[in-house]
């Protein structure tokens, strides 16, 4: 190594400036397989059970560009972490796709998917009750009938004494209406995901929230463009959305807050395993007890700076 500083602090500070790189880079990579596998699911889940499509070509891309793009940009320039000085060196060979890391993917890309899948279902079959999944509505001659318990049937082979019509309109609005609630609520979740991806094992209440500010401004600016997909006219229809109502928001709360309780479990599981794993080495050092704090490190940066500055004073002196 040379020192063109003639500083040892130096090796510190790019140590310090490589960690955060590599770290940043880990972080966007996670986000964006956990929100684009989430898409993934939900479509063969829905296609396995043979109900009607989650989303419609103009809405995946719309979730993969106006929505992922912004908050992974944002973890790629974000802050370092406290610890990022008190780990042990990583393994050179060591992939970022190891078990750790394909857990969380897989953990988070599920918890996305299978919520969603429950906003399709109780759009489906409990707020707009659209019935069947084939777009077809169910009538005896005189009464009509839930058909939710028919829903392993077959349009082919329908009960005695019913028959199967089409209609197209009602059936389309009704519809839209729970994909729009399954697209919204997919999206908002994988917008406030970018909060929770800007660590593996840091809970979100240890870090400060307006510490990234491209982080909030680009979750701000794709949410905005979503609410105004939804309910600007004209807007939700080339977007094949309709407006939400109240439940639906509730809803969308109430799943974002399972799926917020189960990030911030599986990474108090991964700090204990984290801690277990330090002990084993002989590491057992608290977090707050680092020993290049972010203090220090602004420390080395103004001695680099001192140490040069005094340098080339004596170098004019000389």
């Amino acid at each position: 190594i040379i020192l063109t500083d003639d500083n040892f602090a130096t090796i510190a500070l790019a140590v310090n400036e490589g960690r955060i790189i590599y770290d940043n880079i880990e972080k966007f990579i996670l986000y964006l397989l956990s929100c684009n596998s989430s898409e993934i699911w939900v479509f063969i889940i829905a296609v396995a059970c043979g109900w009607p499509e989650p989303f419609t070509a103009i809405q995946v891309l719309w979730a993969n560009i106006i929505a992922d793009v912004p908050p992974a940009m944002a973890l790629g320039v974000d802050p370092p972490e406290r610890d990022v000085m008190n780990r042990p060196p990583r393994n050179p060979n060591k992939s970022i796709l190891n078990a750790k890391t394909s857990l969380i993917i897989i953990i988070q890309g599920l918890s996305m998917s299978l919520l969603s899948f429950l906003g399709l279902y109780l759009g489906c079959f409990h707020i707009y009750n659209c019935d069947c999944p084939h777009n077809m509505t169910l009538f005896d001659n005189k009464t009509s009938l839930d058909t939710s318990i028919f829903l392993a049937l077959p349009p082919e082979n329908p009960p005695l004494n019913f028959t199967f019509y089409n209609a197209e309109d009602e059936e389309c609005d009704l519809r839209l209406k729970s994909q729009s609630l399954t697209f919204v609520l997919l999206v908002t979740i994988q917008l406030l995901q970018g909060f929770l991806s800007r660590s593996k094992t840091t809970s979100i209440f240890r870090m400060n929230p307006f510490a990234n500010k491209w982080m909030n401004a680009g979750v701000g600016i794709s949410f905005a463009l979503l609410l105004a997909s939804v309910y600007v006219p004209k807007w939700n229809d080339l977007m094949d959305l309709k407006p939400l109502n109240h439940i639906d928001w509730g809803i969308i709360a109430g799943c974002f807050l399972f799926h917020f309780m189960l990030t911030e479990i599986v990474k108090l599981i991964l700090r204990a395993l984290t801690r277990r794993k330090l002990r084993k080495r002989g590491k057992n050092k608290k977090l707050e007890e680092v020993s290049v704090s972010g203090a220090s490190i602004e420390e080395m940066r103004r001695l680099s700076k001192d140490k040069k500055s005094s340098s080339d004073e004596d170098d004019e002196h000389d």
